[in-house]
């Protein structure tokens, strides 16, 4: 099989994944939602082209990921259907309501596990790549489309955000461990992959290209005005994501539990830290809380969500280590 066929694939898959993106810019800053946007119509070209490109490499081979990839870039075209049909009915995302129904809609969910399964196909074939360059292009475009499509899934839960009122409603300041655990099991999970050094930092920058695409969920149209603590402020979310991505590379040779809960100290210091303090001195007439309440806390839930994860991930990896080796 021709890796040119998988590399092209995974690049119109990751511009899929930021057509995407931009729709949900396009829905929050502009509003109206039809057919024929610019981003509908980026979203149907590109998976179209890889699903003709992944056709004609699956018939070089049969391999069994292409086909699994065919299959699940053909539902996305479908679910963008129904997702346009569901806008039409409920309209677009609402962070005043007191549930993220649109946000959480089921064309939502179908279309991030859509793309995260597409490019957890490519994945194993892009390892075949001899050229260590290429092989970390190619991975971190995939990687960054599923660390988007993760953390997509779960942008109810931030701390502070378009949803601040909802996650603290449901899960109170515990909602920052979900996300913690979430983002530090991709980074885990971007390890498996990604060639050379800095392997989660890298992964973490191709999300945060996508990441940058929707604004950082801070353009909000159609007549809808944000308290002060509904938009969090993007160099807020680049250096959290970052920042905790660089110190998981960093502690790579540290104790697993260890390294997961120090990297969910740092995601929720660099996150919660800088927006408390954005809010409290320059939104105070708007945004009255308790200052430790909202920070301390939920930085502790963010190391409890980093070292469960962490403690997932070493299980997983000794069960691997413990399976008998075949052919001996």
């Amino acid at each position: 099989m021709s890796l040119k066929k998988v590399y092209l694939i995974s690049s119109v898959i990751y511009i899929a994944v930021m057509a995407a993106m931009w729709d949900i810019w396009w829905h929050q800053a502009i509003g109206p939602d039809f057919f024929w946007l610019p981003p509908h119509i980026l979203l149907y070209i590109s998976v179209a082209v890889a699903i003709v490109v992944a056709i004609s490499a699956w018939r070089e081979n049969r391999n069994q990921l292409l086909r699994n990839l065919i299959l699940t870039l053909s539902a996305i075209p479908i679910l963008k259907f129904v997702d346009n049909i569901w806008h039409g009915v409920f309209g677009i995302e609402n962070p005043e309501s007191p549930l993220p129904i649109i946000f959480w809609s089921p064309p939502h969910l179908a279309m991030a596990a859509a793309f995260i399964l597409s490019a957890r196909a490519v994945l194993p074939i892009i390892q075949s790549e001899k050229n260590p360059a290429t092989k970390q292009l190619f991975s971190g475009l995939m990687l960054g489309a599923i660390i988007t499509g993760f953390m997509f899934a779960v942008t109810p839960l931030q701390p502070f955000g378009p949803y601040h009122d909802f996650s603290y409603a449901y899960f109170g300041p515990w909602s920052a461990g979900i996300i913690a655990a979430v983002f530090i099991g991709c980074l885990f999970f971007s390890e498996r992959f990604m060639p050379g050094i800095g392997k989660a930092t890298m992964a973490t920058i191709f999300f945060l290209i996508l990441m940058s695409v929707v604004g950082m969920g801070q353009a909000w149209g159609g007549g809808l005005i944000l308290n002060a603590h509904q938009a969090t402020p993007g160099w807020i979310i680049t250096f959290a994501y970052l920042g905790a991505a660089v110190v998981f590379d960093i502690m790579r040779k540290a104790n697993t539990l260890l390294r997961g809960a120090v990297t969910g100290a740092v995601w929720g210091g660099l996150f919660l830290i800088p927006a408390a303090l954005v809010y409290k001195n320059i939104f105070a007439e708007n945004f009255n809380y308790d200052f430790f309440a909202a920070v301390a806390i939920p930085i502790f839930a963010a190391i409890l969500g980093g070292t469960a994860i962490s403690a997932v991930s070493l299980i997983k990896s000794t069960a691997v280590k413990a399976q008998p080796k075949h052919g001996l």
